[in-house]
Parts: C-alpha cells; structure tokens; sequence
C-alpha cells in the first residue's frame, strides 16, 4: 500500500487510537471498494489525484488527518441516478461510521462536512 499512498500520507492518517497498520488496512479497503466496475471517474485513481492535491499543499492544511480521511471517502458511496447530494450524505456517514473509534469526534465531524461540501465542489 505504502507505494501507492506514501508513508507521510499514512503517518498524516494515524489518529490516537489508530495504529498504522489499520490505516493500511482502511485505506486497502477503499481502493477495493473504488476499484468496483461501474466507477469511471469517481475509482481510486481519482482519490490519488486529489490526495497528492492535498501533499502538494500540506503546508496549507490545518488538521492533515481530518483532510486526507475527507478526501479518502468523499466518493465512497456512488450512484449516478441519486439525487443531488445523497451520495455525499452517505459518504460522510460512511466514513464517519467506518472511523468511529479510531478518532477523535470533532474531527469526525470535520470529515462528514468536508465530505458534504463536496457535492458541489465547494
């Protein structure tokens, strides 16, 4: 996983009750779930643009962990024939859901609000 995703960025996914191997493990998860047929733009490959965005641009980047987590799952849930924001809605939940424990619960509110912003790229 550590040559897909570099090991700053699983360091920046580390939370307090988060080892790194779990962070692997989630991460592992993702990519199989992005890599399901059917997802053309919204796969893996994206995810990676968007995460070496936010390495290129950590200096800018007040909680690292609460961004990359938002990024990693912004697209978690997807359907085209939602309505608008319903797949962001249930990211976010997804994502909240699957972090539960693993972080502290201010910023797993952060991530279900980055992740809702996203249904209008804001």
């Amino acid at each position: 996983m550590t040559e897909i995703i570099s090991s700053s960025i699983i360091n920046n996914l580390i939370g307090p009750e988060m080892s790194r191997e779990s962070a692997i493990k989630l991460v592992k998860k993702l990519q199989v779930i992005y890599g399901q047929p059917g997802r053309y733009y919204h796969n893996f490959r994206h995810i990676l643009q968007v995460i070496s965005f936010l390495e290129d641009n950590l200096d800018q980047i007040s909680n690292p962990r609460v961004a990359f987590w938002a990024a990693l799952y912004h697209d978690i849930i997807y359907d085209a024939k939602r309505r608008f924001g319903q797949n962001e809605n249930e990211s976010a939940e997804y994502a909240t859901s699957e972090l539960s424990g693993k972080l502290p619960y201010d910023e797993l509110e952060q991530i279900g609000l980055f992740i809702k912003a996203t249904y209008n790229h804001s």
